[in-house]
């Protein structure tokens, strides 16, 4: 397509040919194409709706994320931070010294306390690490192209059951309009 005719200036194109729609030299020398129903052009109407449906649904897929606000989404995963020699001796003892005081036998708020410390404390042992959560690009995209692919499929398949609707929905009722007149 060039500019001029998008801009729908009085210059004439030069038809394009193809082997869908060959020019009077092809059509002579090939008449199984012109003859053929299934290599036709389509129509101009059902291009148009095509063109239409498909540049809403690239709008709609693009605007998507924005619209419900999930391009500002921080999605996280849990990462392992491997501990040091030293910090690994600091949480033994202090798991110990856990240990030893009972935190976990008595009660209130502060027994509850030390002992969930206690159990954070071992569980970072037993990992060999402690848990730090990072931003997952991975989430991220999948989340985003997740929700503009659904947009996309969707406003695709609304332009064109809409006007099939309504086309419908006009039908009913001159049909209506008729057998009330009659």
């Amino acid at each position: 397509m060039s500019l001029y005719w998008v801009a729908r200036l009085p210059i004439k194109r030069p038809k394009p040919t193809s082997w869908l729609r060959p020019n009077d030299q092809t059509s002579r020398a090939l008449p199984s194409l012109r003859a053929s129903p299934s290599l036709r052009v389509a129509p101009a109407a059902r291009r148009r709706k095509w063109k239409i449906a498909l540049s809403l649904a690239i709008v709609g897929a693009l605007a998507t994320p924005f619209v419900f606000r999930t391009y500002k989404a921080r999605p996280t995963s849990p990462v392992v931070v491997p501990m040091t020699p030293e910090r690994r001796a600091d949480l033994t003892i202090t798991v110990q010294n856990y240990r030893n005081s009972g935190a976990c036998q008595g009660h209130g708020e502060s027994a509850a306390s030390a002992c969930f410390n206690q159990h954070w404390y071992e569980r970072q042992l037993e990992q060999g690490g402690y848990e730090v959560y990072r931003f997952d690009l991975f989430k991220y995209l999948v989340l985003n192209v997740g929700i503009a692919a659904v947009a996309f499929v969707s406003v695709f398949g609304l332009a064109f059951l809409v006007p099939i609707m309504l086309h419908g929905l006009a039908s009913l009722a001159r049909r209506y309009w008729k057998w009330l007149n009659v």
